[in-house]
């Protein structure tokens, strides 16, 4: 994997008040580049944000490590969110990797946060880390009982939750199920609990902590190279 190089130091001692430091506070996957350049964007070319990028999206980074300088030149703009957007994006991209980078042969769904401001670019955030976007359907089953009755009725897909199940009764109903059957998973689950599913006939996997409401990946200004004003 090839590393961005940390800025020097000769080039954040020249900083001054319109310059902006993001460092990273905890490990994990950098997201929000590509929004920082269109929601910064000015129809005026020189009030237009210079951002100089020490990353990429999608990219390790590490604690302690500048991310992005960012000088404002004369244009307004409330930094502490950009600061608090850039973390939510990054958190969720990160979290979200934790599933896919496992490479299941099911689809890992996730969902956008309800209401949320920046939706467009939480659901690019889905998209880049490889999961698919969608929200777990309403009938979902929680017994083996009920899903015999749903296969009697004639069901064509069919969504186990985990709630009152254990693995093992899940795993036995998959090995059950007729192969037109499509079927889904969904709860608390861990992406190593889904290690042990990966040659039964299963679709897709709603993972509860997918389902928006993402965590933010710790983030910092450089306090003695900015200024929040």
């Amino acid at each position: 994997m090839e590393l961005t190089p940390i800025p020097p130091s000769s080039e954040l001692s020249q900083a001054n008040k319109t310059d902006f430091f993001i460092q990273s506070d905890q490990e994990g996957l950098f997201f929000g580049l590509e929004f920082l350049e269109c929601f910064l964007k000015s129809d005026d070319p020189l009030n237009t944000p210079e951002i100089t990028a020490y990353c990429q999206d999608g990219e390790c980074i590490f604690k302690g490590q500048t991310l992005l300088r960012i000088n404002f030149k004369n244009q307004d703009c409330k930094k502490k969110d950009l600061l608090s957007i850039v973390s939510y994006l990054s958190g969720a991209y990160t979290l979200i990797s934790c599933w896919t980078e496992r490479n299941f042969d099911f689809s890992i769904i996730a969902g956008p946060t309800p209401d949320f401001a920046f939706s467009d670019w939480e659901e690019k955030a889905i998209l880049k880390a490889g999961a698919v976007i969608g929200q777990c359907p309403h009938s979902v089953y929680f017994d083996s009982k009920d899903v015999h009755e749903a296969l009697k009725r004639g069901e064509k897909e069919i969504v186990l939750s985990c709630l009152k199940m254990s693995k093992e009764e899940i795993k036995s109903i998959l090995q059950c199920l007729p192969h037109f059957v499509k079927c889904s998973l969904q709860g608390a689950f861990f992406p190593s609990d889904l290690e042990e599913f990966r040659d039964l006939n299963l679709t897709s996997v709603y993972p509860d902590s997918l389902q928006g409401f993402f965590p933010r990946l710790k983030m910092v200004y450089d306090k003695n190279n900015c200024s929040l004003d």
